[in-house]
């Protein structure tokens, strides 16, 4: 398999591009996060720490299962492949 052969496949390049922008939705809400809720919602700092770690938290644990989801068995993507 050739590389030609591999890279137009959206089963390939599909996942860079999402973790891609899914990153940037991160990364731009995390930057936010801390200086909206100190001074908007009036919060402390062990209270940002927790939204942090909610947030984390949440990523974590639904981020595997949406994958499960979206992918199924596995099949689906690696039939695009070959």
């Amino acid at each position: 398999m050739t590389y030609r052969r591999l890279l137009p496949a959206p089963s390939i390049w599909l996942p860079f591009v999402n973790v891609m922008l899914l990153q940037c939705g991160i990364s731009f809400t995390e930057a936010m996060l801390e200086p909206h809720g100190r001074r908007d919602v009036g919060m402390n700092g062990r209270q940002v720490e927790a939204a942090f770690f909610i947030y984390g938290a949440t990523y974590t644990v639904f981020s595997p299962l949406l994958g499960l989801v979206g992918v199924g068995n596995g099949s689906a993507a690696n039939s695009r492949i070959s």
